[in-house]
C-alpha cells in the first residue's frame, strides 16, 4: 500500500488533469505510507546541529502536506536537506562506487514535483570529512537548493564560531531542479 501511495502522487504529478484510478482507496494508502515512527540518526544529528550553527532554521523529520518525511527542512521556503545513510545507495562491486537507490531518486523527483528543493549529505561525503571540509560541503548543499542567507561557522560540538565575512553563501539554482517528473532528471 505505501508504494501505491507514491505512485498516486507521481500519478497527480505527471498528469494533473486525470484521476488515479485507485482514488477511492488513497486514504489507506497514505496512511501505510506515513505510519511509522522516525528517528533521527546519529549522522542526522551532527549534520543538523552544524547547519544549526551556520545559521539555518530548520525542523527535523518534517512531514510534507503530501505526507514525505524530511530529514531537516525548511517548510516555509520548501528547502530541505536529506542526510543519506547506506540504506540509500546501491555499491557498484567492481569500482566501489556509491549510486542512489531507485527509491531515493523516485522520492527526490516527487518532491521537486512539489516545489521543493532539496539537497543530499550522502555518509560517504561525511564520515571521515574534518570539519572544514564539513562546512564546505554544506556550504555546497545550500547554493545547489538556493539558500544564500547562512553563515560559514558552525561547530559540531555545539559551541558556534564566529563565521568569517566571506563565507556567505551564494546563492546557485540547482540545474536538475525541473518541476516537470517527467523531465526531472531523480535525484
Amino acid at each position: 500500500k505505501s508504494q501505491l501511495y507514491a505512485v498516486a502522487l507521481y500519478f497527480e504529478a505527471a498528469w494533473p488533469d486525470q484521476n488515479f484510478p485507485l482514488s477511492h482507496r488513497l486514504e489507506s494508502f497514505r496512511f501505510a505510507y506515513t505510519d511509522c515512527e522516525r528517528t533521527p540518526s546519529h549522522l542526522q544529528d551532527e549534520v543538523s546541529a552544524l547547519l544549526a550553527g551556520m545559521g539555518w532554521t530548520h525542523s527535523s523529520e518534517h512531514e510534507t502536506v503530501e505526507g514525505f518525511s524530511l530529514d531537516l527542512a525548511d517548510p516555509e521556503s520548501k528547502r530541505a536537506m536529506e542526510v543519506d545513510g547506506p540504506s540509500h545507495y546501491l555499491q557498484d562491486a567492481s569500482t566501489g562506487d556509491y549510486i542512489e537507490n531507485g527509491a531515493t531518486r523516485f522520492k527526490s523527483r516527487l518532491l521537486r514535483s512539489f516545489g521543493w528543493k532539496v539537497a543530499h549529505v550522502p555518509f560517504f561525503d561525511w564520515d571521515d570529512a574534518s570539519e572544514t571540509d564539513r562546512l564546505q560541503l554544506l556550504a555546497k548543499k545550500f547554493a545547489c537548493i538556493g539558500v544564500d542567507d547562512v553563515q560559514g561557522g558552525g561547530s559540531i560540538d555545539g559551541e558556534p564560531k564566529a563565521p568569517p565575512e566571506s563565507a556567505q553563501v551564494k546563492k546557485e539554482r540547482d540545474s536538475s531542479s525541473s518541476s516537470d517528473p517527467r523531465r526531472a532528471s531523480a535525484g
